[in-house]
């Protein structure tokens, strides 16, 4: 849990105060926290592992970002993707089998979109590169606005462990990597 205070809206949810934006009662507000909710509910039936990474975890940290998607890090094995493909599919998802499988094999993303909202999600397969493994293994739980997910950990300059974004570059101390 982020150390900063937390807030509880009309629907009894706790959530950081960087997160109050994302629990606006518009419905465009709305959107990317029930497109995440959605997801996690589907990624944990399918254990697939994941941790929910860019603005939404950002912002959860404390440093807010316009999102136009939610992004997801997954690390699916090749049955529990084809698996979570037809689960993506029976929940009103438009999602590409082929990309996915794509995807998989080569380390990189596919997207997803909920066909009734036009919400899009990336989903981005777990990299091996031991700075990738160490930064899922770090992921947190978290109370987002419409669900409790795993979220990466947000890391500061010191190492430390805190609120600054991940696109910053900077990495865990303890971690090297081969170029």
């Amino acid at each position: 849990m982020s150390p900063r205070a937390h807030t509880v809206d009309g629907r009894g949810l706790r959530y950081s105060g960087a997160m109050r934006g994302l629990a606006d009662t518009s419905a465009s507000a709305r959107e990317l926290p029930d497109l995440a909710a959605r997801l996690v509910t589907i990624l944990d039936e399918r254990r697939v592992p994941y941790m929910i990474v860019g603005s939404m975890a950002s912002s959860y940290h404390g440093e807010p970002r316009k999102a136009r998607g939610v992004d997801f890090v997954i690390d699916p094995s090749t049955s529990r993707l084809r698996a979570l493909v037809r689960s993506l599919t029976s929940a009103g998802f438009s999602v590409d089998a082929k990309a996915a499988s794509q995807a998989l094999a080569l380390r990189t993303q596919f997207n997803v979109v909920d066909a009734s909202t036009g919400g899009k999600a990336d989903l981005i397969i777990r990299k091996e590169r031991p700075f990738s493994r160490e930064e899922f293994a770090r992921k947190q739980p978290a109370e987002l606005p419409t669900v409790t997910a795993l979220v990466q950990a947000g890391i500061r300059s010191d190492g430390r462990g805190g609120a600054t974004s991940a696109r910053r570059g900077v990495r865990p101390r303890s971690v090297r990597e081969s170029p």
